[in-house]
């Protein structure tokens, strides 16, 4: 599950492997201001991941494990 609030503009929501590599990318083109979804992680590899979420130039990212 995730939810945010950001600014009401097209939203990048990427999961990445440590080493840099996009496994999973949603695209928000209409993002209205606030997500509250799921995103499938259950074909991803167990271990460290990197969730990003990218809005213009601003970028915040945050690790999450896949158990």
């Amino acid at each position: 599950n995730l939810s945010f609030q950001g600014e009401k503009k097209p939203t990048l929501i990427k999961v990445f492997d440590l080493q840099g590599k996009e496994l999973q990318s949603l695209n928000l083109p209409n993002f209205d201001g606030a997500f509250n979804g799921q995103l499938d992680f259950s074909k991803l590899p167990k271990g460290t991941v990197v969730l990003s979420i990218i809005q213009g130039d601003k970028v915040y990212s945050d690790r999450v494990i896949i158990q």
